[in-house]
């Protein structure tokens, strides 16, 4: 079943012109999701970045909680996407992967 998640990109303050880069986002715009289980404060990072022609651009992590979620799932090979939400605030992206459940069946009356 597929599951979707708005999430707001963590650290940004941490990344050069992190904060610019996401500002100039567009709704639909894709991310990558990368995962960081070396990194030292949270074995179950997740990068976000901004793919660009000159390399791609960290804008932060996802938040640690919705992190500790994703980390197995991206580890067995689950494919995670991230876009820029249709919202209006800054930094709030739209997250989506397969679960692996089937989806419920209807009943019809």
């Amino acid at each position: 079943m597929k599951v979707s998640r708005n999430v707001t990109i963590t650290g940004s303050t941490f990344y050069q012109n992190a904060t610019a880069i996401i500002k100039q986002l567009r709704p639909g715009n894709a991310l990558t999701l990368k995962r960081e289980p070396e990194l030292k404060y949270d074995k179950n990072a997740v990068a976000i970045y901004s793919p660009s022609k000159v390399g791609d651009k960290q804008l932060g992590y996802v938040p640690r909680g919705l992190a500790a979620e994703l980390a197995p799932l991206m580890d067995s090979g689950t494919v995670v996407t991230a876009v820029r939400a249709r919202t209006a605030l800054e930094g709030v992206l739209l997250l989506e992967w397969d679960d692996g459940q089937p989806e419920p069946e209807l009943e019809v009356a």
